[in-house]
C-alpha cells in the first residue's frame, strides 16, 4: 500500500496550532544530515508494520518539544546549539511526532499509523535500516531559533 504525503502547509498548520506559534515550513532544496544525526520516531500501521518515520534535527526538535512544553527560549537555544535534547525535550518531541500522524491518517487510502517515542535516529536506523533508502522523502525546513530547523518524513 502506498502512502500519500500531506502538503507542507497542512503540516505547518498543525504545528502552528499545536505549538501556539506560527511556523512556516518550506520544502528543502537540499538534503541535510538530519537523517543521520537527528531524532526520529518510527510509525507503524495497525498490524505493526513500519510505514514511515519522522526525523527532526536538534534545532527543530528543541523548538517543537520546547514550545509544546512552554520552556524558556534560552533553554531551547542551548539544546539547539549543543545538538543534544534532554529527556523532557525528547518526551515532548514524541508527543509532537504523535500529533504529526493526524494529517497522514486524514488522507483517504493511507494506512492508519501510530508513532513510537522519539529517540536518536541511529537507534531507529538499527531497527529499521530502510530509513537509509526510503521510497519517498519530504524534507521541510524552517528558520527556528535563529538557524536551519529540519523536519523530514521518510516513507518505507
Amino acid at each position: 500500500m502506498s502512502t500519500t504525503l500531506p502538503k507542507p502547509a497542512e503540516i505547518a498548520k498543525l504545528l502552528s496550532s499545536l505549538l501556539g506559534s506560527n511556523i512556516s515550513l518550506q520544502p528543502a532544496a537540499d538534503r541535510s544530515s538530519t537523517c543521520t544525526d537527528g531524532f526520529a520516531s518510527l510509525c507503524h500501521d495497525d498490524n505493526r508494520a513500519p510505514v514511515l518515520a519522522f526525523v527532526a534535527n536538534a534545532r527543530a526538535g528543541a523548538y517543537m518539544g520546547g514550545k509544546l512544553m512552554m520552556l524558556p527560549e534560552g533553554r531551547l537555544e542551548e539544546a539547539a546549539a549543543s545538538g543534544e535534547l534532554d529527556e523532557v525535550l525528547i518526551e515532548a518531541l514524541s508527543e509532537v511526532f504523535n500529533n504529526l500522524t493526524v494529517p497522514f491518517n486524514a488522507i483517504a487510502d493511507n494506512p492508519h499509523i501510530a508513532s513510537e517515542p522519539a529517540e536518536p535516529v541511529q537507534a531507529v536506523a538499527a531497527r529499521a535500516p530502510w530509513i537509509a533508502k526510503p521510497s519517498q522523502v519530504l524534507e521541510l525546513k524552517a528558520d527556528l531559533l535563529g538557524g536551519d530547523g529540519r523536519l523530514v518524513v521518510l516513507v518505507k
